[in-house]
């Protein structure tokens, strides 16, 4: 059910590979009006943790992903289960940008230094 109980606060996000993106919802209530609280990332839960870069916080009202990656692309909900079984969620897309991660990567280094040995014919 989707309605005013749980709501998401700036629902698109666009970020450059390597940025931090942060998702977060207003809750109608406190915790002891709902049961549990959980994060999805293209239908299948946020177990925590789901990575060292992937942190819920302020009661699990936010959702901070470090070092984005392409493959954290995609639909992201946050779904809310009230002590009476409903559920509530706020959905959420996070599109990620080519960043300039050259800096990032190191090219590989020969490690033999000067190479004496014959190359293959």
């Amino acid at each position: 059910m989707k309605n005013d109980v749980i709501v998401a606060v700036d629902p698109i996000k666009t970020v450059q590979e390597m940025d931090t993106a942060l998702f977060k919802v207003l809750i109608e209530g406190t915790e002891p009006d709902w049961t549990q609280l959980m994060w999805l990332h293209n239908g299948k839960e946020l177990l925590p943790p789901a990575s060292n870069r992937i942190k819920p916080s302020d009661g699990r009202k936010i959702l901070t992903i470090t070092s984005v990656v392409k493959a954290d692309e995609g639909m992201y909900r946050c779904g809310l289960t009230m002590p009476d079984g409903r559920y509530h969620f706020a959905d959420f897309e996070l599109k990620v940008e080519k960043g300039d991660s050259s800096d990032l990567l190191v090219p590989v280094q020969n490690q033999c230094g000067p190479c004496t040995a014959p190359v293959p014919p």
